[in-house]
């Protein structure tokens, strides 16, 4: 008699590693365009999951699109908010020292909320902008389709 077994197919392999891009959004509380960056961070996370994993079957995840510019990647968002006090007193100055926007931005500091950077360690902070700045930086990026970048 011949061979019985079933042919059950090998499990899939685990995706390949990918480079991490960490952004960090900082803001006051309650700020709204703080609260829009957020939510554009939470839908370039899941899309690039669903690039990176697949669908529940394991399978790549057409819906997710093309890869952008940095290819399938690993991405990471912290979001930091402090009360609007501390926030003028304090922390965007500090933030301006921790990521300074180059010379050819529009002001010498950025003082709104939010103040978005990205970098996953201090010697790799690079400066954003606001809101409607990291929106478009992802969009181009990323390539995802996101709303239209809040007006500031």
């Amino acid at each position: 008699m011949g061979n019985t077994q079933s042919a059950t197919p090998p499990p899939a392999p685990p995706p390949p590693p990918a480079k991490t891009v960490c952004y960090n959004l900082e803001g006051f509380l309650n700020c709204s365009y703080l609260e829009s960056a957020s939510a554009v961070a939470r839908r370039t996370i899941q899309i690039e999951e669903k690039r990176r994993f697949g669908g529940e079957d394991g399978k790549p995840d057409q819906s997710a699109g093309e890869p952008g510019e940095h290819g399938i990647v690993n991405v990471v968002s912290t979001v930091r908010q402090v009360a609007k006090p501390e926030w003028r007193a304090n922390r965007v100055a500090e933030l301006n020292k921790l990521a300074p926007p180059p010379s050819d931005y529009p002001k010498p500091q950025h003082t709104s909320s939010p103040f978005i950077y990205e970098g996953c360690t201090p010697s790799e902070y690079k400066f954003i902008g606001g809101a409607s700045d990291f929106v478009k930086l992802v969009q181009k990026r990323h390539r995802l389709p996101l709303p239209q970048a809040p007006k500031a």
